[in-house]
């Protein structure tokens, strides 16, 4: 249990646009259940958004600092 909470905590944290790549295509390979298909959709779909909203802010900082 501590260590995918471990793993949860760093995905969290740090995952790259292509981490979460190869995460989306584990999760529609055959490998996974249904059910943690769905959960690696979800994660991947919330991390993409909050990593686009990282970098537009980051953008919009350095613009306004240049």
């Amino acid at each position: 249990m501590q260590v995918n909470c471990n793993i949860t905590h760093t995905l969290n944290e740090s995952a790259t646009d292509e981490e979460l790549n190869a995460l989306l295509k584990l999760a529609n390979s055959q490998l996974l259940a249904p059910n943690q298909r769905k959960s690696i959709q979800v994660f991947v779909g919330r991390k993409s958004i909050d990593n686009f909203l990282v970098q537009t802010e980051r953008r919009e900082q350095t613009s306004n600092n240049g």
